[in-house]
């Protein structure tokens, strides 16, 4: 928002109180001319946090006289002394760690939760008659951004990528590519967004979460198999499986032979760490049991490579028989196959999309595997689940789409992580690089040299002539051969390059499943801003299938952004680089395009504006209770609100000569309130301040005022407190019958009745209140909210025990929703930037 024209010296004061109120504001990067009502200091921010620390003095001062008691314990006996001290000690370092992320010096790169990537420049400090108020000045490319210090909490510092590091200067990002929406607005839209989102969810609960519910209530005969054919065919694997594949084989055939629930598990893994077998198992046990089993590929490459593993690892068991249905197998094959399957003389069926025509028939399907199924359609995978509700069904993936993913972490789906690399597995090395001659030349040096092949990968089968023209050119000797999707003699052209009888296979994303070939070690991907996540991460996994180091270069256009999204997805890439990435991709890849709409058909995408946080715990709720049929005996829990606002005119701030002139001691003291998430931990990081400077004077005495006030506001989920006229607005989206019951806390009869809802605007009304001065608006808000603050921690811990009483009561089936949480709390705050 543009900050408010100053009004002048005969405005009428409310107004001009309300105009001086402390918020963030955009202002030109060109000086203004000074106010006659106002004056503005731009000062130096800390140039380092290291002799001069208050924290670390005040908690060290506090750890001796922790220590000198613990001393005393000890001479009366008591052994728990050392123990008490040294906890203290881990409280106080962790409080340190916690404070300094909000310690910025000038020329810091950091990031703003709402406007993006800025430099901070300093700390301006601002006079009126009605107010006093320090903020942060904030460098963006097309100007400043002022938040007050009461608001530092919002600013987090960035560290740069790998790729960034490298450049001299990191771009800043723009405030205006940022919509300046009216606060006002913004906070109905969000509220609206929050009750859509919930109402949605328990709309449409009861057809998609209806599906998989009904799923297992459904019973079919365990497949027993046959334990003596089973010991053979476990032989004749020519590896020894890692522990994390011998743990998901288990829990299959745990699945299949022991639950009468129809199986519906995920098996995640990176690329080549031994999904297939995994799935052969499960594959001869179905066999053993009398059942067919459907095998669906994404890609008629990676059909083929199914259709030969099967039939290799069955060739010893004839009385098994494979087929296959594509659009490279003849019609007069695929009729003799379809009526074999129809009257079961045909044990296991392996195909592409054309599995899921009307015409395929099974006699007795037992077992469906969908493999790589980020490349399906949620309408095409849930088809076959309503076609065969009581069929078996395993789902092979690298990196799971958003949906898949987060439908198997909240407990609707099982789930199994293969963790473990095979011992031979190196990490593919990962370098974003601007598109040239020079990277191409020296990567096809480097694999020719050693003997290798390569793969160039091009997004489009438009840029492949160009591509052949540029290797050409480049070497002209080069062997070179090109495959995509619609030639009709893809398979030979494949198998020539598989044959050695080419140095480089130029092809489009055709190649990410169904090639292994240990001599290819080096990937050139073209224009990789244009791939997405999953694909990426899949053409990856193409290379270092042997024991000799692999390569990817993801080539990109010098033009790019490098805050744009494609470039994020590189960035991630290069990231997570090491053996087993591809759950930590998947993880990423729901954080980057949003969990989409579980209970619907798109598979990302951001829900409502909702955060991913919000949603997941808002989702996994209402599973859980609609899983126990109590989804109307709790009511809704208050949004908490990360940065509330309080716009009144105070004098609030941390005045220099209290803390001895320094600006670094000042700066220290900011950062100590900016951390604190509760009122307990206002009241100790005060505690720390006196016992440092002395008494607080009446301006720091505010600050810390405002900083419990915000507190509070969290708690409640107030996202902004303001004067309106003669009022005292709150922006809270709390119910009439909610509000009514804080009010009746009060015991204040003319407090009371001050309170009034504005439903249209989700706006709670205090009336004038605003008539007072601010020192005493601040007071009462300070008294009336603590009030609401205690009901409300009341409340949510009841709730919260009630709801931990109704996830144990399911089980394992939220254990990893509960794991999903913790990830996202702990993850996200540390990937801000």
């Amino acid at each position: 928002r543009r900050a408010p024209m100053k009004k002048s010296a005969s405005s009428q004061a409310l107004r001009s109180a309300q105009a001086t109120a402390p918020s963030a504001s955009l202002k030109s990067s060109a000086a203004k001319a000074p106010s006659a009502r106002s004056s503005k200091v731009r000062t130096a921010s800390v140039s380092s946090a290291s002799n001069d620390d208050i924290i670390s003095k005040s908690d060290n001062s506090s750890d001796e006289s922790n220590g000198s008691n613990g001393g005393n314990d000890s001479s009366r006996g008591n052994s728990g002394g050392s123990a008490k001290s040294a906890a203290t000690r881990g409280r106080a370092a962790e409080g340190r760690r916690k404070r300094l992320k909000n310690v910025f010096r000038k020329g810091d790169l950091v990031m703003h939760e709402r406007f993006g990537l800025g430099r901070f420049l300093g700390v301006e400090f601002e006079q009126t008659t009605e107010a006093k108020h320090e903020s942060a000045i904030i460098l963006y490319r097309d100007g400043d951004l002022s938040i007050p210090m009461s608001q530092l909490e919002s600013l987090s510092h960035y560290t740069p990528s790998k790729s960034q590091a490298c450049k001299k200067e990191v771009q800043l990002d723009m405030m205006s590519s940022h919509r300046e929406q009216d606060e006002r607005k913004s906070h109905r839209l969000m509220s609206r967004a929050r009750r859509s989102a919930r109402s949605a969810i328990k709309a449409h609960i009861i057809n998609m979460y209806g599906l998989y519910a009904s799923r297992r209530s459904y019973r079919r005969p365990v497949h027993l198999g046959d334990a003596e054919l089973e010991h053979e065919f476990d032989g004749r694997f020519v590896h020894e499986p890692t522990v994390d594949q011998k743990t998901a084989i288990a829990e299959v055939l745990s699945d299949m032979g022991v639950r009468e629930a129809p199986m519906d598990r995920l098996v995640c893994g990176d690329v080549g760490f031994g999904k297939t077998e995994v799935a052969m198992r499960a594959v001869f046990r179905a066999l053993c049991s009398g059942k067919q089993v459907g095998v669906l590929a994404p890609t008629t490459i990676l059909a083929q490579q199914h259709f030969r593993t099967v039939s290799e690892r069955l060739s010893a068991f004839p009385q098994f028989k494979v087929g296959r249905l594509s659009r490279f197998v003849r019609s007069e094959e695929q009729e003799r196959t379809l009526d074999a399957l129809a009257q079961g003389e045909l044990s296991v069926l392996v195909g592409t999309h054309a599995l899921l025509s009307s015409r395929v028939v099974f006699a007795e399907l037992g077992l469906l595997v969908i493999d790589e199924e980020h490349r399906f359609g949620v309408n095409q995978k849930e088809k076959l689940r309503q076609q065969y509700p009581h069929v078996d069904v395993l789902t092979l993936s690298a990196t799971p789409i958003p949906r898949t993913l987060h439908i198997s972490l909240s407990g609707m789906r099982d789930v199994s992580v293969i963790r473990t690399p095979p011992k031979t597995r190196k990490p593919v090395i990962t370098e974003v690089v601007p598109c040239g001659n020079g990277p191409i030349r020296e990567a096809v040096e480097r694999e020719l040299k050693r003997g290798g092949q390569l793969f160039y990968v091009v997004p489009r089968i438009s840029a492949m002539e160009a591509a052949h023209c540029r290797l050409l050119d480049m070497f002209p000797q080069l062997r070179v051969v090109t495959a995509h999707a619609e030639m009709r003699d893809l398979e030979e052209r494949v198998a020539e390059f598989a044959n050695r009888e080419a140095d480089v296979l130029l092809c489009t994303s055709i190649v990410e499943n169904g090639i292994d070939l240990p001599f290819v070690n080096t990937m050139i991907i073209e224009s990789a801003t244009l791939f997405g996540l999953a694909q990426l991460h899949q053409l990856r996994g193409r290379v270092g299938r042997g024991t000799d180091q692999a390569f990817t270069y993801l080539l990109h256009d010098e033009g790019n952004a490098t805050r744009s999204r494609g470039f994020e997805r590189l960035s991630i890439l290069e990231e997570l680089n090491e053996l087993g990435a591809g759950f930590a991709v998947a993880n990423r890849d729901m954080e980057l395009r949003g969990v989409g709409n579980v209970l619907g058909v798109e598979q990302s995408g951001r829900v409502s504006g909702l955060s991913m946080e919000e949603y997941t715990e808002m989702l996994c709720e209402e599973l859980e209770l609609a899983r126990l049929g109590v989804a109307d005996d709790l009511p809704p829990a208050l949004p908490r609100v990360s940065t509330p606002q309080i716009l009144l005119p105070l004098h609030a701030l941390v005045p220099l000569e209290y803390v001895g002139g320094s600006m670094q001691r000042k700066m220290m003291v900011y950062a100590a309130f900016a951390s604190v998430s509760s009122l307990e931990e206002v009241r100790r990081a005060r505690k720390l301040t006196e016992n440092r400077f002395g008494a607080m004077p009446s301006e720091m005495h505010q600050y810390v005022k405002l900083t419990e006030l915000k507190m509070m506001c969290s708690v409640l989920g107030i996202n902004r407190i303001y004067l309106e006229r003669e009022h005292v607005i709150l922006e809270w989206s709390v119910n009439e019958s909610q509000l009514s019951t804080f009010v009746a806390l009060l015991g204040e009869r003319d407090a009371s009745r001050r309170f009034t809802q504005i439903t249209t605007d989700e706006r709670v009304q205090i009336r004038g209140l605003a008539l007072s001065k601010a020192d005493v608006i601040l007071a009462k808000l300070c008294k009336w909210l603590f009030v609401f603050h205690q009901a409300a921690v009341k409340f949510q811990h009841a709730r919260e025990h009630r709801l931990k009483q109704l996830r144990a009561s399911v089980g394992a089936s939220t254990r990893l929703a509960d794991e999903l949480r913790a990830t996202i709390r702990h993850e996200i705050p540390e990937r801000s930037n």
